[in-house]
């Protein structure tokens, strides 16, 4: 099948990575389907008015939501992949992380995934093909103070992924993780220079990614290159992570 006739579903494709994916696989021929819990008028307008892109607004918190995201006869008719990008951040010391802000964040990075992944199953299941790729960071390995909700959901979600990969792959199903390490942009933007400068020194390659660079690997994973990988974690952090 010709990449022009396959679709992608980028959940979260209002955010940092998301839209960055969403370029990349538009500019690759793909049809797509872009969901966002937000105000996405601004990001339709940055990938054009196009007739291979169609947005639905979904809050990956809702089971309904999801599944109906995945038995739309637009969905539902065709090869489709799938990448998880949807995620939110609540940085707080332990001792002050409400748990209401513990399962804002759980719910979002896990739940959501989880929901997406199981919505997914069926269809790719019955046609005997597919990708799934989710959109982690390298806090679910390398530990930060206050990242506490943050990091633990990210390091279930690649544990999410390994089974997934188990389950999905006598189906001819492949799941895998990128996960990115600082990016310019988005949050970035608004750190002091003095700790960007010193994320920089720590990152073998000197300099922070961008999102295009986590864009790039999840394209991989979603192309023929990648069709004996599942079940993995592609670190997309210039070397961070081995420091």
């Amino acid at each position: 099948m010709s990449v022009v006739e396959r679709t992608s579903i980028i959940i979260g494709a209002s955010g940092l990575v998301g839209s960055a994916v969403a370029r990349r696989l538009i500019r690759g021929g793909r049809n797509v389907i872009l969901t966002s819990t937000t105000e996405f008028t601004s990001r339709r307008a940055e990938l054009g008015d196009l007739s291979n892109q169609i947005w639905h607004a979904v809050d990956v918190r809702d089971e309904s939501q999801v599944s109906s995201l995945f038995t739309d006869p637009g969905t539902g008719s065709g090869r489709f992949d799938v990448v998880y990008c949807a995620g939110m951040i609540c940085d707080k010391p332990i001792a002050k992380l409400a748990y209401d802000d513990w399962k804002r964040v759980i719910s979002v990075n896990l739940d959501g995934a989880f929901l997406t992944v199981r919505a997914a199953f069926q269809n790719m299941a019955v046609r005997g093909e597919g990708s799934i790729v989710l959109v982690s960071s390298i806090s679910a390995r390398r530990a930060q103070a206050g990242q506490a909700a943050y990091a633990a959901s990210k390091a279930a979600l690649e544990a999410l992924c390994r089974c997934a990969a188990v389950e999905l792959g006598r189906f001819n199903v492949t799941c895998n993780v990128v996960a990115p390490g600082p990016l310019s942009g988005g949050m970035m933007e608004h750190v002091r220079p003095a700790v960007k400068d010193a994320l920089v020194q720590r990152t073998p390659l000197r300099r922070l990614g961008s999102a295009e660079d986590a864009a790039a690997a999840v394209e991989f994973l979603l192309g023929p290159g990648a069709r004996h990988i599942t079940g993995q974690t592609i670190l997309v952090d210039g070397g961070f992570t081995v420091t």
